[in-house]
């Protein structure tokens, strides 16, 4: 979640609730500093924990997301885990878009048999990636 600044946007902008997880006591300090500051703590949850434990618990309290933003550290293989655990314990609506900031030298997995990649955008070194979910028809 880094600073949260881009779940902040969000909430400034209408998201009823923004769940940030980081793993990073540092950059999570932070997150609830800006929280508060911006007086959008009611309206948010911060997660200290790894990625794939806070999909878990996610899943476990049947919460699903309309935006999923993935800002990994870069190159450190974490984008493949991390799309197939939000794939297998389905945190997404139907009508989802996953937004994934990546480096260049680090492409997407294979995503063909679960997700649309319906755009991309290169800034620098930096690669923004835009998915939805495939519909059930075009995953048959």
């Amino acid at each position: 979640a880094g600073t949260g600044n881009l779940g902040i946007e969000a909430l400034s902008r209408g998201a009823r609730k923004v769940v940030f997880v980081e793993k990073n006591r540092e950059a999570l300090n932070l997150i609830e500093k800006n929280l508060s500051v911006c007086g959008l703590k009611d309206r948010s949850e911060v997660l200290f924990k790894d990625v794939t434990q806070a999909i878990g618990r996610l899943k476990g309290r049947g919460e699903r997301f309309d935006l999923i933003f993935m800002d990994p550290p870069y190159e450190k293989g974490l984008i493949d885990k991390t799309i197939g655990k939000i794939f297998t314990e389905k945190i997404y609506s139907d009508d989802s878009l996953v937004v994934i900031e990546h480096n260049r030298r680090e492409p997407l997995p294979d995503i063909t048999r679960s997700w649309n990649l319906i755009r991309q955008r290169r800034i620098g070194d930096t690669v923004v990636s835009f998915l939805t979910p495939l519909k059930k028809e075009e995953n048959s």
